[in-house]
């Protein structure tokens, strides 16, 4: 998966976050068939840069919801811009996105196939 791939991804996620209010990690991480613990380290960087929130629920399940950034309703377009600033501040490179994605792919597959085996 390309940083680009990446990026694209997370704009989706936020444009969701946007529009719905909260999202739970579990949910969003199926929607972007990831495992939560590969799309931590994507949201860690949309949290630093307060376009995402993390709070937990009464049951102690982790929410997605909009950070300071995009607090008020902005277009997707504004949105856009404000991941991709994140990542660029970020400095996250190509190769980097790459590398920690097929590794996390490769997680997910073993993941996949050992609860296929049982």
């Amino acid at each position: 998966m390309s940083a680009s791939r990446v990026r694209v991804v997370l704009i989706v996620l936020v444009n969701l976050i946007n529009r719905r209010g909260r999202v739970s990690f579990s949910d969003a991480a199926k929607m972007l068939d990831l495992d939560e613990n590969s799309l931590s380290q994507f949201i860690k960087i949309l949290v630093n840069y307060n376009i995402l929130e993390m709070e937990y629920s009464a049951d102690g399940d982790r929410l997605l919801k909009k950070g300071e950034a995009i607090e008020s309703t902005i277009n997707p377009k504004e949105i856009r811009e404000k991941v991709e600033a994140a990542f660029d501040a970020e400095k996250i490179e190509e190769q980097d996105i790459s590398g920690k994605a097929e590794a996390l792919i490769d997680v997910a597959a073993k993941k996949k196939s050992y609860e296929e085996s049982i």
